[in-house]
């Protein structure tokens, strides 16, 4: 999985490393359920914020790690 964020951030993770992921809400007083995406490997964290449609976003990264062979697993917020 590969991020490329404002300001030149960059991120790439073999989507066989990623072994769960967690829709997120970073701010508790704003409306709605959220926009960030968390996702747990063997060794880091990856916070993802921002994304207009989380859940799509979600279903995608879940949807072509199970392509790759890997299962994580979803939790909910």
């Amino acid at each position: 999985m590969c991020f490329l964020g404002s300001l030149g951030k960059k991120s790439a993770t073999p989507l066989t490393a990623i072994k769960e992921l967690k829709p997120a809400k970073r701010f508790m007083l704003t409306p709605g359920n959220g926009h960030s995406l968390h996702v747990k490997t063997d060794t880091q964290t990856l916070y993802f914020y921002g994304i207009s449609d989380r859940d799509g976003c979600l279903t995608m990264v879940q949807t072509t790690c199970q392509a790759a062979g890997a299962n994580p697993i979803v939790t909910k917020a």
